[in-house]
């Protein structure tokens, strides 16, 4: 597996989830959520931190792009979290 990490789009039930298994696995994770109690629930349950502020505050800061996506956010955003992943260049996306 390659150097980089996977990004786990989403803090809520479902990624915390995604975020037991990509544990399991040892595989390095950064997790991108927007809001502050969800990371907050996340992050006592899975004890991974959270880059708060969405998608598209922390792509700003132009993160190396990671080996995949896994997006697991509510259906009102899943669109635009997508179209954002692909303009960056993140072509391994799960959803």
């Amino acid at each position: 597996m390659s150097n980089k990490d996977v990004w786990l789009i989403g803090s809520g039930g479902m990624a915390v989830d995604y975020a037991k298994v990509l544990g399991s696995l040892g595989v390095a994770t950064t997790v991108i959520g927007r809001g502050s109690a969800s990371a907050s629930t996340f992050t006592e349950k899975t004890k991974l931190p959270v880059v708060l502020g969405g998608l598209d505050a922390y792509l700003q800061t132009k993160p190396e792009e990671p080996l995949c996506a896994i997006v697991a956010v509510g259906v009102e955003v899943l669109a635009s979290t997508m179209q954002s992943l692909l303009d960056y260049g993140v072509m391994n996306i799960l959803f």
